[in-house]
């Protein structure tokens, strides 16, 4: 039996859940139409966030700030994602970050001494289990608008800096960067910074003028705390609040909104939004988006901030009432969350939604229920579980995107009684968004919500043809079920591979349901194992899976299909071997929620080729993958390419087809001894440079690397290998041609498509331009053109303009002024809030 946090899976169960669908008494029809060319927005886990605390007594051994691997296995052993971990809520601005660190005794207290809460849970700790359990994590921190700007200035020393960087040392001489070294966290960590928590609530918010003056105050505060925390790095990515009780009665959310909008918008690239529910969308979409989106607006595209929900849940009618707290996590609040989270999905406005909470540790029972939770400690049995609202994010985990080029929302088209804005009459709502894939396939996620009586048979088109691959359903037989100690696999996504070989065009979505369908082009290969083996946080290169870890540590898991012959195995068993046959990592972990995980320990720097097999039920599985570790020496501490950051990774783009490197080492490394650098085409593994240097006297040495002009655009890798046997130290970066990543076309066009000459431009009423966007890494490009009279700028078209990556398109150029006077035409661009031109110029002259 699968027992721990999984207990037992009840068959009987698990079929009354399948079979709603089948039982209905009614169904109804919907249409879908996909048109995958019109992208909304990047695809991105940054709506599966949770909201996080201080004092979580779960993560966090109190005795000894030790990780509970407790807390690590119940969200590994599931399968459940924290895509983005905040920190934290109200007790933030009572949390001091400096008292969070170094060992107990160095420690401070949670808001003041007399409380007597000694901190445990610190920053190092965060990190720490958020990237325990996902590894591709990222991180909102709420700082405390109650501490000083310099100790925030210190705070981004502390987490974005390297120890070798001038700007890591505070105005008290200690180098913060290097604290968090030696603290044992390597690793630079960027986060959003939410600017305080609720900060209008001290004003009555049903008057005006408290209201305004409270805005006034937050206005001049923020600008202080920001100003000191961009003089030490100066990219980093702020959110200002929204107004916290808009739905309360006689609230004036507009006047804090419009206010904070007017001054911080075009400094923050994130405005930050609470939102409480209840069994309906209907009041978000017509009510609280507005009073938010109607102020940004007026700010122009190129600066205007993105909404983040960063902290999002159903609210209770009681939250000292027993039943209403269960209904957060169970079916029922998990299909409204469900509901908001996917209409958000496809609106232009929201980047990501953070639910509200994890549950900070407090045991529950049924009688007395944690409001809410994603992980909780049930007072029954003392062990984990996790809630209806974690099945949820790991539904959804299996459609959102991972930052991969290819990864987009697209426009969905949903028609039917239960799709309109509001749902029907009785409250019932369909939606639905897309997702494409990198591989060329699409995702869909519909919720067919807790109102639904009947079945919604889905009519589908698209621009392409596709197949059904699988199918992820989460459902019940009853709205208030949720994992507890009597009922511990009552809530989780179950995984059918259906391997459908005719073209998608029809599915049923059962009532009171959340689904997720994979669908994949005509020609994909037929998934045949009962079992998938997955490598996680891997890329395929060539069909090559490739994974580079930091720490010698390749994460696996594994997924049971519960309509394949392997369904009922209670454990699964993991071999990695290299390829003379020898095994190198082999472990047994018991099945849960149709779910395995392994963190295999890979030989210390030995790269190459190896084969992993999962086994057990009668079925096996076999991956073969690429073992390349980026594994940073004693000697080597970081390797930091010149550019800019992009999806976490440097972006390299000079005319020179140059740049500089900065390399910081250890102290055991002496001066005067020769080291190699390497660089290497990721994909076909060639060598591109290499050279050698001699270590400099400072702590770090800047190595100015020439790329061959035949270098191909893309992700290099970067080694710096020292004498001795130790680890190379490694790291990447993405590579772009100069004047490549936004090109011109070469040639005009008129207001018929037809290619002209510079020549006969007085005859022309319309001039276009060809624009082609070359890269991946400007996933929204924005553009607009202006003609020049070899001075000055004559005329300009406003319109700004929107561009794909890896896609083309014209921007027109009308012509209001004689050919004469114009002597050239130039594209802008905007990088980063900046406006900047394009170096290739059409001269008219």
């Amino acid at each position: 039996m699968k027992k721990g946090i999984c207990g037992i899976l009840s068959a009987m169960a698990l079929t009354a859940c399948l079979c709603i669908s089948v039982n209905a008494a009614e169904t109804q029809t919907a249409i879908l139409s996909v048109n995958e060319n019109d992208i909304i927005k990047p695809s991105d886990r940054a709506f599966l966030g949770i909201n996080d605390g201080w004092q979580n007594v779960l993560a966090v051994k109190q005795d000894s700030a030790e990780i509970s691997e407790e807390f690590v296995d119940a969200f590994r052993q599931t399968g459940t994602p924290i895509a983005v971990s905040r920190l934290a809520g109200t007790e933030s601005q009572s949390f001091y970050w400096k008292d969070s660190i170094g060992t107990a005794d160095e420690r401070g207290y949670y808001g003041s001494q007399t409380n007597g809460a000694k901190v445990s849970h610190g920053i190092i700790e965060w990190l720490e289990y958020t990237r325990a359990v996902d590894k591709a994590a990222k991180f909102d921190f709420v700082i405390n608008l109650n501490d000083s700007p310099e100790n925030n200035a210190d705070l981004i020393r502390f987490l974005c800096l390297d120890p070798s960087d001038p700007k890591a040392v505070g105005s008290d001489g200690t180098n913060w960067a290097q604290k968090r070294v030696d603290l044992g966290w390597r690793e630079k960590i960027v986060p959003i910074i939410e600017l305080g928590n609720e900060y209008d609530l001290a004003a009555d918010y049903t008057d005006a003028d408290a209201i305004a003056a409270r805005a006034k105050e937050y206005i001049t505060l923020c600008e202080k705390h920001m100003a000191v925390m961009q003089a030490v790095k100066p990219d980093l990515q702020f959110a200002a609040l929204m107004f916290t009780v808009p739905h309360a009665a006689n609230a004036k959310p507009r006047i804090w909104n419009e206010k904070i909008i007017d001054a911080l918008g075009r400094k923050c690239d994130y405005v930050s939004f609470h939102y409480y529910y209840g069994s309906s969308s209907d009041e978000l979409e017509r009510y609280r988006m507005p009073e938010i989106t109607d102020y940004l607006d007026e700010i122009e595209a190129s600066d205007r901030p993105k909404i983040l929900f960063t902290e999002h849940a159903k609210w209770t009618a009681n939250d000292r009432d027993a039943v209403d707290r269960l209904e957060t996590s169970a079916l029922k609040g998990v299909l409204i969350s469900g509901q908001i989270i996917n209409l958000t999905t496809t609106d232009s406005y929201t980047a990501g939604m953070i639910y509200h909470g994890m549950g900070n540790g407090g045991v529950q029972s049924d009688d007395d229920p944690i409001l809410w939770h994603v992980v909780s400690r049930h007072a029954d049995d003392g062990k984990l579980y996790i809630s209806g609202i974690g099945a949820l994010l790991k539904l959804y985990n299996y459609a959102y995107g991972s930052g991969k080029s290819g990864e987009n929302v697209v426009r969905a088209t949903l028609s039917g009684n239960a799709c309109a804005e509001g749902g029907d009459s009785s409250g019932a709502r369909l939606t639905v968004s897309a997702h494409t894939t990198p591989d060329g396939g699409l995702n869909l996620v519909f919720v067919n919500n807790e109102k639904t009586t009947a079945a919604q048979q889905i009519s589908f088109s698209a621009q392409n043809e596709y197949r059904l691959e699988r199918e992820y359903i989460l459902t019940a037989d009853d709205l208030m079920a949720d994992n507890k100690p009597n009922t511990p696999e009552a809530l989780y996504p179950v995984c059918n591979l259906i391997n459908s070989q005719t073209a998608f065009t029809s599915y049923t979505i059962s009532p009171a349901s959340a689904v997720v369908l994979k669908l994949v082009p005509m020609s994909a290969q037929t998934v045949e194992q009962a079992a998938e083996l997955v490598v996680e946080n891997s890329e395929v290169l060539n069909g090559k899976i490739i994974v580079a870890p930091t720490d010698r540590i390749v994460s696996f898991s594994g997924q049971l299909f519960a309509n394949k012959e392997a369904a009922d195995a209670e454990s699964l068993t993991l071999t990695v071997r290299d390829t003379s046959n020898t095994i190198v990592y082999t472990d047994t972990q018991r099945v849960c929620w149709d779910h395995v995980y392994f963190d295999a320990e890979m030989p210390n720097n030995v790269n190459g080729t190896y084969i992993a097999v999962l086994s057990g039920g009668g079925t096996s599985n076999i991956v073969e993958f690429e073992y390349r570790p980026q594994m940073v020496s004693g000697y080597v501490r970081s390797i930091v390419p010149d550019g800019a950051y992009a999806n976490g990774v440097k972006q390299v783009n000079n005319a020179d087809y140059s740049f500089d490197c900065k390399i910081t080492f250890d102290s055991e490394f002496a001066a005067g001894v020769e080291y190699i650098i390497t660089v290497v085409e990721k994909e076909s593994n060639n060598i591109v440079a290499m050279e050698t240097q001699t270590r400099g006297s400072e702590s770090f040495d800047t190595v100015h690397i020439k790329m061959p002009k035949d270098a191909i655009e893309g992700r290099y890798v970067i080694s710096v290998s020292c004498p001795g046997d130790r680890a190379e130290g490694i790291a990447e970066f993405d590579f772009y041609k100069p004047d490549e990543i936004i090109l011109l076309g070469d040639w005009l066009y008129n207001e018929n498509g037809e290619m002209v000459t510079l020549e006969n431009i007085a005859d022309i009423k319309s001039l276009y331009i060809k624009v082609i966007n070359r890269t991946d890494a400007i996933m929204q490009l924005l553009f607009m053109a202006a003609a020049y009279d070899g001075e000055s700028l004559v005329h300009a078209e406003t319109a700004i303009h929107t561009l794909a990556a890896r896609a083309e398109g014209t921007v027109p150029m009308p012509i209001s002024i004689t050919a004469e006077s114009i002597d050239a035409i130039r594209v802008y661009v905007w990088e980063k809030g900046c406006l900047k031109p394009l170096s290739e110029v059409y001269d008219i002259t």
